[in-house]
């Protein structure tokens, strides 16, 4: 891309950047993809574009949780370049910051948010220290923080809201249409795998992390599932965020259709 072009990009990222700061939720920041990246999503135009679609959709994912009494994290960032666009990491949690792909619009869903927010709310309330937290991610893959039974269990519990929804509007059919997402690798015959072994995969990191354990309980909780009463005193015992008020089934409804709205909007609908 032409060096003009970019500097305009950028300069328009900094100036949307003052605009949704004066009645966001919480700070957003957005970080200038790189120029070869950039022009491998189409240009300036369609990268602006899908980071004012994400933005606008996490920005209602927040304000809900923060009517419902939860905290939010101070800063949240928009980066290709702490998430790359090949990674299949959607978004990640950074002591007391979320971090997001520009392109998340197209990656995620409420659920994966509310995870976030879970591991955000964890470290605040535990003061968790990043190399504590690796030592102890390592522990608990060579010895289980969960017992044979409660393994069982917590199965059993992912395998019931998966099929009462709780894991609904993930954008899957977007993966394969995205030709740097894994390397361009996610090809539908992935994207019919992860449906098929949808169960086995979201239950992966939570059985052997007992950091993605409680982020995944807190994200399903918020939507008003209810965990075994053994998967929820394990969740007590390692200090998981307080459940407030959970999103009803019409307001996760609405937020999956909003999700699929603002896919549909253009630049003039953000009037740039």
């Amino acid at each position: 891309m032409p060096a003009k072009e970019y500097k305009n990009y950028k300069n328009v990222l900094n100036t949307v950047q003052q605009k949704v700061n004066k009645t966001a939720s919480t700070g957003f920041y957005f970080i200038p993809t790189k120029n070869r990246i950039v022009n491998l999503y189409g240009g300036d135009k369609n990268e602006l574009l899908s980071t004012l679609q994400s933005y606008e959709f996490v920005d209602n994912i927040f304000k809900i949780l923060k009517k419902k009494g939860y905290n939010l994290p101070e800063n949240t960032f928009f980066t290709e370049e702490m998430l790359p666009s090949w990674s299949n990491i959607l978004a990640i949690t950074e002591g007391e910051n979320i971090l997001l792909n520009p392109r998340s619009i197209n990656r995620i869903n409420p659920r994966i948010i509310f995870h976030e927010i879970g591991h955000f709310l964890h470290n605040k309330i535990n003061k968790t220290i990043g190399f504590i937290a690796n030592f102890i991610s390592k522990k608990d893959n060579y010895i289980p923080f969960l017992s044979d039974q409660e393994l069982k269990i917590f199965t059993q519990d992912i395998e019931r809201a998966y099929k009462e929804g709780n894991y609904r509007g993930l954008p899957v059919k977007y993966w394969a249409k995205d030709k740097l997402f894994c390397f361009g690798e996610m090809k539908n015959k992935n994207i019919k795998n992860y449906i098929k072994n949808a169960i086995k995969i979201n239950t992966l990191n939570p059985m052997y992390d007992r950091y993605e354990f409680v982020a995944e309980v807190f994200s399903l909780s918020v939507q008003g599932f209810k965990f075994s009463p053994e998967i929820m005193a394990k969740y007590e015992q390692f200090g998981g965020p307080k459940i407030k008020e959970t999103l009803s089934k019409n307001e996760l409804e609405q937020l999956l259709k909003l999700q699929k709205q603002i896919r549909k909007k253009t630049l003039k609908d953000y009037n740039l």
